[in-house]
C-alpha cells in the first residue's frame, strides 16, 4: 500500500458552525408558489491541520442577491482523522478541497433544503458539485500570473 496509507482517513463528525438566512419580503411576496428560482451560490472551502493527523475542513455556501426571494450563508465543518501523519502542502490542500469537501457538501446541501422548506419556500435542492473542477479552477485563480515585461 506504500504512500497511499498516508491518505486513509476517517470521517469523525460534521456540524453547522454559522447559519444566516434573510427573506427579501418584497421579492418573496411577488413570487408565485412553486416558481423556479435561478441561483448561483458562491462556494468556499478551507481547512486546518490540527495535530498532523486531524484535519478540520470548512465549507461555506452563500447566496446574497437583492433580486432573490432570500439570501443565505451556511458554513459547515467536518472533522477527519488520518491513519498516518500528514503535513501541510499542496497534496493535503488537494485532499481537503476535493475529497473532504465532497464528503461534507451533502450535509450542507441538506441543511439548505431543509431551511428553505421550513421557511415556507419550495426546498432549494442544490446541484451536485464537481470538486475536482472546483479545485482546479480555484488553484488557477491562486497562481501568480506570468507576465512578460
Amino acid at each position: 500500500m506504500g504512500e497511499l496509507n498516508n491518505y486513509v482517513f476517517n470521517f469523525n463528525s460534521f456540524r453547522l458552525i454559522d447559519v444566516h438566512f434573510t427573506i427579501n419580503s418584497e421579492v418573496a411576496s411577488k413570487l408565485e408558489k412553486g416558481a423556479n428560482i435561478q441561483i448561483a451560490p458562491e462556494i468556499g472551502v478551507g481547512y486546518q491541520l490540527l495535530d498532523n493527523k486531524k484535519v478540520i475542513t470548512f465549507l461555506e455556501v452563500q447566496m446574497i442577491k437583492d433580486l432573490a426571494p432570500f439570501s443565505f450563508s451556511i458554513k459547515g465543518q467536518g472533522e477527519f482523522e488520518f491513519l498516518n501523519e500528514v503535513s501541510q502542502g499542496k497534496e493535503l490542500e488537494r485532499i481537503a478541497y476535493i475529497n473532504l469537501a465532497s464528503i461534507i457538501y451533502p450535509f450542507v446541501r441538506e441543511s439548505i433544503a431543509d431551511l428553505t422548506r421550513r421557511l415556507g419556500f419550495t426546498p432549494l435542492l442544490m446541484a451536485p458539485i464537481n470538486f475536482v473542477e472546483f479545485y482546479n479552477s480555484s488553484a488557477k485563480q491562486l497562481e501568480p500570473e506570468n507576465k512578460a515585461v
